[in-house]
């Protein structure tokens, strides 16, 4: 038998007698991804959320610094197959494609305004085909449609986008088309491990097919200008929303474009004009701290200037998009729950008693704002229980709420506050409500994230576990902090300053000494040098205050400006770098011998090979 040999290694299809396990299609998520998000938030164990729910979420092939591999399972099902590749035979109702077509135009054009009907009316005799019928498809996703239909949409524009070449023809309609599929990963197939991939792909097309044709540049074109604006902003929204969802690298660079926002003719223009703004800020988020090189390469600076804007996004929306508790409107509703994902997504690396931060930066979490988070995400979860039909279309939507809830998980864990427990038995009870009124197995991937969140609430009617969950480092140069500190700490709320965590130990304390003064006290009785909790939580507020930058209510959010600022970045880095040189200790990662360093090559090869698994040269997903 001949074998290939590369790097001293021999690969071939030799006789063996060894049992072969079914071969699994690995696939690399970044640190914003849902299965990673997972993995990496303190104080939940993953296999807490086993035999609680028979279908599994991901399974988890290897674990490493700043990525997550994960594989779908073999598929118990007969494969599809392909369809030949000719014009396809439809046989529906006229009245039907008349009722989704307007059905798309009420529910869901006005959450990610693709197209406008007069647009659509505009095409002449007829829209092309594959616009016509991905507007039926993203409509048969709604609740209530019969069995049966949307797969029959769906394997409808598979076979059109094969027979019309949709993804090698640059033209509007073909783009529109795109990224109207773009807003759910089951209008691509019904695999969990192949949808999303043709989700992400399709759409990456649909956004160099817009850059084909000049669409970020600025009035290149003079005909249909605001057309060309909307459907531009509408690729930097999915790009950035997309990024986030797969933990994967922004195709689109702002410093590219000069194309200016949509004008603001209507109420639907002003919501996407907000909504991109608040995305192209999301990746900034993914660039300063979810990049492979994580927290090494931010500085205080660089964060508190992302912090400041977010905030002016968030106080300069016009009323009509300003949030108003539950009974907002859609508009306004949506894009509080986005923006309390990006929130999310920006503190959750500064949890700094779950995890250690670089030394290099001073910034930090403080109870006051993420009291807020807490709040907001409670607030937009209670406003989707009373307009869940959103659950139903846009992936944005779904993804924003695993961040809400496990931010609400996280106030359980650490708190044990019933309205968490309360806020993720109302998000249960709108997936249950999607569940029962809609063909589930038509929407496979919807159901999956569905799956997590009924999951996390199930976890806090269960037992809850003493040991300390290992938990993945959220973002490259974040490390679990060792030991389970937190059994130590008793949270304790005030009306001032949002309250603070009480311990009778002081090597607690000086454990947690990097973080804000006051943030961390001991009880009254403890030795000299405690303090009281609202003399404590003064001295935080003090701190915070004392520490500068942009303020919301004369504080950062516990931020900290940078001490010794003359010492130069590069080598607080090489400093950083070197302390985690050293293998982990089984209680960081939970994994004994886990190397520090993602760059070792040679020490993930050892480690790999002393687990019984794969070459690291095998794991690494072909280029």
């Amino acid at each position: 038998e001949s074998a290939l040999q590369l790097h001293g290694r021999s690969y071939g299809s030799g006789p063996s007698t060894e049992r072969r396990e079914p071969q699994v299609d690995v696939r690399t998520y970044g640190p914003t991804s849902i299965p990673f998000m997972i993995n990496s938030t303190a104080n939940l164990h993953i296999s807490s959320l086993d035999g609680l729910h028979p279908r599994s979420i991901w399974n988890v092939v290897f674990a490493g610094d700043g990525y997550i591999k994960v594989g779908a399972p073999p598929p118990t099902s007969v494969q599809e197959v392909p369809s030949p590749t000719k014009a396809p035979d439809i046989r529906v109702e006229r009245d039907i494609v008349e009722r989704l077509i307007n059905s798309y135009f009420t529910n869901i054009a006005p959450i990610f305004p693709v197209i406008t009907k007069a647009e659509f009316v505009a095409f002449q005799p007829s829209p092309p085909p594959i616009l016509l019928y991905s507007i039926c498809l993203m409509a048969a996703s709604l609740r209530d449609t019969p069995p049966g239909l949307f797969d029959l949409f769906r394997k409808t524009v598979s076979s059109l986008i094969r027979s019309e070449d949709v993804l090698s023809t640059p033209t509007m309609a073909n783009i529109q088309a795109l990224l109207i599929l773009s807003m759910s990963g089951d209008c691509h197939g019904t695999q969990t491990g192949s949808l999303m991939s043709f989700a992400w792909t399709r759409t990456g097309t649909a956004i160099r097919m817009a850059q084909d044709l000049n669409l970020h540049r600025a009035e290149i074109s003079k005909e249909g200008t605001e057309t060309r604006r909307r459907v531009w902003a509408t690729c930097v929204v999915v790009d950035r929303w997309y990024s986030a969802a797969f933990g994967y690298p922004q195709m689109i660079d702002l410093t590219d474009c000069d194309v200016r926002l949509p004008t603001p003719q209507d109420k639907v223009i002003g919501y996407l004009n907000a909504l991109t703004r608040l995305s192209i800020l999301l990746g900034e988020v993914l660039k300063a701290i979810y990049s492979p090189t994580g927290l090494f390469s931010v500085t205080d600076s660089m964060l508190h200037d992302i912090l400041s804007r977010l905030d002016h996004w968030k106080v300069h929306l016009p009323e009509d998009l300003t949030f108003k508790g539950p009974e907002s409107g859609p508009a306004a509703g949506l894009l509080h729950t986005l923006y309390t994902c990006v929130c999310m997504i920006f503190w959750r690396v500064f949890m700094r008693i779950s995890f250690i931060c670089p030394p290099h930066l001073q910034f930090a979490l403080n109870v006051a704002e993420w009291n807020r988070v807490i709040e907001n995400s409670r607030s937009a979860i209670q406003w989707f229980e009373k307009h869940d039909i959103y659950w139903d279309s846009w992936f944005a939507t779904s993804y924003s709420l695993v961040s809400c809830a496990l931010c609400q998980y996280h106030t359980w864990s650490r708190r044990k506050d019933p309205a968490a427990v309360e806020t993720l038995r109302l998000l249960r009870d709108a997936i249950k409500r999607w569940e029962s009124s809609a063909p589930v197995d038509e929407h496979i991937g919807r159901a999956k994230t569905g799956e997590i969140l009924s999951l996390l609430y199930e976890v806090t009617q269960s037992p809850q576990r003493n040991d300390a969950p290992h938990v993945l480092g959220p973002t490259a140069g974040v490390r679990e902090r060792p030991g389970n500190v937190f059994d130590t700490l008793t949270f304790r709320q005030d009306s001032e300053s949002g309250g603070a965590y009480i311990t009778s130990d002081p090597k607690v304390v000086d454990q947690l000494k990097e973080l804000p003064q006051g943030l961390i006290i001991t009880e009254p009785n403890t030795p000299s040098g405690s303090v009281g909790l609202e003399d404590g939580m003064r001295k935080s507020v003090d701190a915070g205050a004392q520490r500068g930058g942009p303020s919301r209510n004369g504080s950062i959010g516990g931020g900290q400006e940078r001490s010794n600022s003359t010492d130069s970045t590069s080598a607080v880095q090489n400093s950083y770098f070197q302390q985690s040189t050293q293998p982990l200790a089984a209680t960081s990662l939970g994994l004994e011998g886990v190397p520090g360093n993602m760059f070792d090559w040679g020490g993930w090869d050892n480690w790999l090979q002393s687990l019984g698994t794969e070459n690291m040269t095998t794991l690494i997903p072909p280029r």
